[in-house]
């Protein structure tokens, strides 16, 4: 009799020995706390120590003595639902003993006796603190992104096979259209036709050298550009965002430079310089087709 009770218990001390080992090699903090008491049944090493406890210095804690004032007050709503026997998922951020904070995962799973009745609620937390980091630090850098691509006068494009699937205000005023008329069009239907074929060939060549290129104003008029097109790879898709300056003001400028270098400042009418470059030109055509020019000087 003593030796089947000796085998029997030794055999709950090996079950209890394995289920130790399988708590505590999982990478989630595991806990078991009973219903009335709130007080701590069961605790595998991770969560012991993330509390600042052992395995067995944490058995018949509190919640409240294990994790703290602060941090009960923030769980007590999902410690009341557990209570009443439903389960919740949540996060929040933990102060470590250390002073180290840390953002987790927790899932309260109630245990139900055969009756249906709470015994007590299992306890199942998963440390995400370095995915919410770098899921914060995508979230920062897009905010960033945003804000640049709104705030630049410069005009920006996103699009993919060419088609366009968003642009920034800049684009929008410099074109005259608005969101709804450029969004899932491709880009090629704003260009006139005499640079669609350049256009292609750029795409093509995945240059990111500048360019010069022209986009018809919803008016009709055209806007002369200088282009720089970037690849973007989100996930296993290529991207493309095409960044375009208005040369207008540049083109209106160079203009005006050369028409002052060829023109009178008082009377614009054309100057010396004017005359010699039209008189190369004249007197060359005459020499092809074998004609004379006559020159009058007025004084």
């Amino acid at each position: 009799m003593k030796d089947s009770i000796r085998t029997q218990l030794a055999q709950v001390d090996a079950r209890e020995s394995m289920m130790r080992l399988l708590a505590d090699s999982v990478p989630a903090l595991i806990a078991y706390y009973e219903v009335v008491t709130l007080k701590c049944l069961f605790a595998n090493q991770r969560y012991a120590q993330y509390n600042g406890w052992t395995p067995q210095t944490i058995l018949d804690r509190t919640v409240r003595e294990v994790i703290g004032e602060a941090a009960y007050a923030v769980i007590e709503p999902y410690v009341l639902e557990a209570m009443a026997g439903r389960g919740s998922v949540y996060t929040r951020e933990q102060i470590l003993p250390d002073g180290n904070k840390r953002r987790i995962e927790v899932n309260l799973v109630p245990h139900l006796a055969e009756d249906g009745g709470l015994l007590g609620s299992f306890v199942l937390i998963n440390d995400i603190t370095e995915p919410w980091r770098n899921e914060q630090s995508l979230r920062q850098s897009e905010e960033r992104l945003g804000k640049f691509v709104q705030a630049t006068n410069e005009g920006i494009i996103f699009h993919k096979d060419r088609r366009i699937y968003d642009v920034n205000d800049a684009l929008l005023r410099m074109a005259g259209y608005v969101r709804e008329e450029v969004v899932g069009h491709t880009t090629m239907e704003f260009m006139p036709e005499r640079v669609q074929e350049a256009m292609r060939a750029q795409f093509e060549s995945g240059s990111e050298e500048p360019y010069e290129s022209v986009l018809i104003h919803k008016d009709g008029h055209e806007v002369p550009l200088e282009c720089v097109a970037k690849k973007l790879q989100v996930g296993s898709e290529t991207h493309r965002l095409l960044v375009i300056r208005d040369m207008s003001l540049q083109h209106q400028a160079q203009a005006r430079i050369e028409y002052l270098a060829m023109h009178d400042n008082l009377t614009s009418l054309p100057n010396r310089v004017y005359l010699r470059e039209r008189m190369d030109n004249i007197l060359s055509l005459a020499r092809r087709n074998d004609r004379r020019v006559a020159v009058l000087f007025l004084d």
